[in-house]
């Protein structure tokens, strides 16, 4: 975990890292940029002295465990564009990581995983949105009471949600439905795409009896009464 007061170069001194040289643009644009109070870097491969050491694909030429150290000096190389731009005393928090595996036959390939690769332990918001996320119990009653209502209280109800649907229709049904994930799938290659079809079939699999549907569900109430 870094600490408040912990420079992020003594925490990676700590892990027995330090940033390597700014890797050279393969083309006209710059390792990073500033924009306001936020910085940029552009996209980065494992490059070691300028020279990619590893290559192919995760799960059939290459280990998640060496595909996980390539993603690791991706990261290292980003952190060197940024300390050399604003050094990284200057940086509060890293905000959003995006990262490109190409994988062949892997598993639930757990490779960029930028805090497991520094150490950093970046607390939960209890109130963020999230499809499985609660608000913090108490934060909500809060909310209507601080509207001026009285009584408030809350209580959770349990349900099965059940429906005659296979995994496969599942997927194609979430796929459909959510715009996020809809935006994304239709970035991939029809390849890798069939894979996180797959797998995300295999996870849900445990709900799934006879193309039959049954997932535990809860709802919070939250009720009040007006003075």
């Amino acid at each position: 975990m870094v600490l408040p007061s912990e420079s992020p170069l003594d925490r990676l001194a700590e892990l027995g890292l330090e940033l390597p040289p700014v890797a050279p643009p393969a083309a006209s644009y710059q390792p990073a940029v500033r924009s306001g109070s936020f910085v940029y870097t552009a996209g980065q491969l494992p490059l070691v002295d300028g020279k990619l050491t590893v290559r192919g694909k995760v799960g059939s030429d290459v280990t998640p465990e060496v595909a996980a150290h390539q993603a690791r000096i991706c990261a290292l190389n980003a952190l060197a564009a940024v300390h050399a731009l604003v050094g990284l005393p200057a940086v509060a928090r890293v905000v959003k990581v995006v990262g490109f595996v190409l994988v062949g036959m892997c598993k639930n390939p757990a490779i960029v995983h930028f805090n497991r690769h520094f150490g950093v332990a970046t607390p939960d918001d209890p109130n963020a949105p999230g499809a499985f996320r609660f608000a913090e119990h108490g934060s909500l009653t809060r909310i209507l009471a601080e509207a001026g209502a009285v009584d408030a209280s809350e209580r959770i109800l349990k349900f099965q949600i059940a429906a005659p649907i296979s995994p496969e229709q599942f997927w194609e049904l979430r796929s459909e439905i959510s715009g996020m994930l809809r935006e994304k799938l239709t970035t991939l290659s029809p390849v890798l795409a069939d894979v996180i079809a797959k797998e995300a079939q295999e996870a849900v699999s445990q709900y799934f009896s006879n193309n039959q549907v049954s997932i535990p569900a809860q709802v919070i109430i939250v009720t009040g009464r007006k003075p």
